[in-house]
């Protein structure tokens, strides 16, 4: 098969979903912030991220049972490895889990896989001292400033920004992008450039159809 012939007029148009969402919203900030010539963001629709991290970690630490442990795991080893920090998932987690993590993201095993090799309960995943302490003790201080780091609602988009959101969602909260808008919006964001718009009734894994559907009809009206 012969390639297609493209021609890249320099406009670019970005959107993702879930950890794809979290990324087209860092990927946004960062064309903003430092502008290469030659590319012209128009628009960006991330879609169901954690673009605050310590509010989608405050939701976890809220819950009895997570159905997606693999995920915090999966966080938490790539912070130890981004920031060389050695005690990380001890700090975070219970034994045998601490050590036992990442062995379980060696490309061999599934997400379903992992989560088996972890446990739902909070209680027995999450250190007694993380879930009661992690926000005042000074122990946990560079968990925290890596959060505040790396979270997304604290800069004011200039460039069209449509966040869209699950209602139902229950494994990236809806809330989290509640929070980001009016996060934003208290920054300064204005709401000609910045919207959020809910996907009623949608789940993490049923939003999606939904957010491709409404994103791209946006899309095709700014070309």
């Amino acid at each position: 098969m012969e390639p297609k012939n493209y021609n890249f007029d320099g406009n670019v148009f970005l959107g993702g979903y879930s950890e794809g969402g979290y990324a087209t919203l860092a990927t946004q900030k960062m064309m903003e912030e430092n502008p290469q010539a030659g590319w012209s963001l128009i628009a960006s629709a991330p879609s169901s991220g954690g673009y605050d991290i310590k509010g989608v970690q405050k939701y976890f630490f809220s819950l009895e049972t997570y159905h997606q442990p693999s995920y915090l795991a999966y966080v938490a080893l790539s912070y130890k490895t981004v920031y060389k920090s050695e005690n990380i998932l001890t700090d975070i987690f219970q034994e045998p889990y601490a050590t036992n993590i990442p062995d379980l993201f060696d490309g061999s095993k599934s997400t379903s896989q992992i989560n088996e090799n972890l446990t739902f309960q909070l209680s027995e995943l999450i250190q007694p001292d993380y879930l009661a302490n992690g926000d005042t003790d000074i122990k946990y201080k560079y968990i925290n400033d890596a959060f505040k780091e790396n979270s997304l609602d604290n800069w004011v988009p200039k460039i069209r920004t449509i966040l869209y959101h699950g209602t139902e969602d229950i494994t990236v909260p809806y809330q989290n992008s509640v929070d980001t808008y009016q996060k934003m919006l208290s920054l300064g964001a204005s709401e000609q450039v910045v919207s959020l718009v809910p996907l009623e009734g949608m789940n993490h894994n049923t939003g999606i159809y939904a957010y491709l559907e409404k994103a791209l009809v946006v899309f095709e009206t700014l070309k």
